[in-house]
């Protein structure tokens, strides 16, 4: 095991992160730790991060690498990264993106990587109700008003949806603001 008391993090097998504050390099490793670990706490000492899944895939969405996140850890640790932090931060770069939710002439479609994938989603009774129509392989039609609620339903059984279809202005919504407040001000 190596130890290296000049860097300020601890990074835990519980996917917590110790960033000790008076340590020198804190404001970088707080930066870096920043795009990929959620700050839970920071009393004066020492701030705990966590990684997350969806920590990781909101770094991914950001355009995060493998190599960008464990040279972070492996740049500042002082001690050993844990492997199985290492291998879950790996699982969950890989499932983003595994999921695309596009426009498909009118239609909204969901586009799945991989046939065991799709297949996966068609047999989970949460998922299933959702997609309407399979339009191609791997491909699914989906009500736009379940868009949000669907997405939600896929994070929690840990596949993120890459959301590429963006939305369609609405009426422009009129309104007057008071002269003054209902208390008189």
């Amino acid at each position: 095991m190596v130890f290296d008391p000049h860097k300020p993090v601890i990074a835990q097998s519980d996917h917590t992160i110790l960033l000790e504050v008076d340590n020198p390099p804190f404001k970088e490793a707080r930066d870096r730790l920043a795009l990929f670990a959620e700050l839970v706490k920071s009393p004066e000492h020492i701030h705990t991060y966590r990684v997350t899944p969806l920590s990781i895939w909101n770094a991914a969405a950001a355009g995060a690498t493998r190599e960008e996140i464990f040279g972070t850890l492996e740049e500042f640790s002082k001690y050993d990264v844990p492997s199985n932090l290492l291998v879950d931060i790996e699982d969950y770069l890989s499932r983003y993106g595994k999921l695309l939710l596009e426009k498909s002439g009118e239609e909204l479609v969901l586009r799945c990587s991989d046939s065991n994938l799709a297949d996966q989603l068609r047999l989970n009774k949460k998922i299933s109700p959702f997609l309407l129509q399979e339009k191609r392989k791997n491909t699914f039609r989906i009500d736009p008003s379940n868009r949000g609620e669907l997405k939600q339903r896929l994070v929690k059984i840990g596949f993120p949806v890459k959301d590429i279809a963006g939305y369609v202005d609405g009426d422009t919504f009129r309104f007057e603001m008071r002269e003054t407040t209902l208390e008189g001000r």
